[in-house]
């Protein structure tokens, strides 16, 4: 079975206090009534206050016994009863946790607290940087796409021109696009865990993939390599 925590200790503790407030006054009515019924030699009354109303089982039309038809226990079962949560009850406080299990365990969360805060401010200074990185990553490597499209499409131009007026075609550098190991990986981390909301954790493969490719790009050119034609 498994332990239950301090908060499901004090619920069922409270669930338990709930039915005592019930039970309890239910059972000094009980004993009361007992007492006059008893003097008055009423047994077959003493015997629903004692036994409660049995299935099927008729009663006299007194309003003291108007909880029975509810199904209000018997002295018996309420004493039983009361009994039996107030052991369980006892039970329960016992393994409450004491009072200096409270205080060292205040004192992790509160050291807990204090090393979160600490990564939270080194955090958000990490992600300032990356925001500022990104949108200057973004500009350059829109820039180069285009550029690059634009360095294909004049040498198109002077392909056809040159060709119109039969004449040899001067040597130009042709474009061609950088091929990245990590602009894939990249992207799916950056769609992944950089769109709010809860953070997820990252796939080790995918995390590995970066790392390498992240370390491959540092001994490697960038941007758009280019060949004369």
């Amino acid at each position: 079975m498994q332990k239950m925590t301090p908060r499901q200790l004090r619920e069922q503790i409270e669930a338990i206090d709930q039915e005592l407030r019930e039970l309890t006054p239910w059972e000094k009515k009980l004993i009361t009534m007992r007492k006059r019924y008893l003097l008055d030699d009423e047994r077959d009354v003493v015997d629903i206050i004692e036994n409660g109303l049995r299935s099927g089982q008729g009663r006299p039309a007194y309003s003291d016994l108007d909880a029975f038809d509810d199904g209000w226990p018997g002295l018996r079962e309420t004493r039983e009863t009361i009994a039996s949560l107030k052991e369980r009850r006892a039970l329960l406080v016992a393994n409450m946790p004491s009072k200096s299990e409270v205080e060292e365990r205040t004192r992790e969360t509160a050291a807990l607290a204090g090393k979160i805060r600490a990564r939270a401010r080194e955090l958000a200074a990490r992600q300032q940087v990356l925001r500022g990185r990104l949108e200057e990553v973004a500009h350059l490597a829109l820039s180069i796409a285009e550029d690059a499209h634009r360095l294909w499409e004049d040498n198109a131009s002077l392909d056809r021109c040159s060709a119109e007026a039969d004449i040899p075609r001067p040597q130009t550098p042709r474009a061609e696009t950088e091929s990245s190991d990590l602009a894939a990986p990249l992207s799916v981390l950056l769609r992944t865990c950089f769109n709010g909301g809860e953070p997820c954790a990252i796939d080790p493969v995918l995390a590995n993939t970066i790392r390498c490719a992240a370390g491959a790009g540092e001994r490697t050119t960038t941007g758009v390599r280019t060949s004369v034609r």
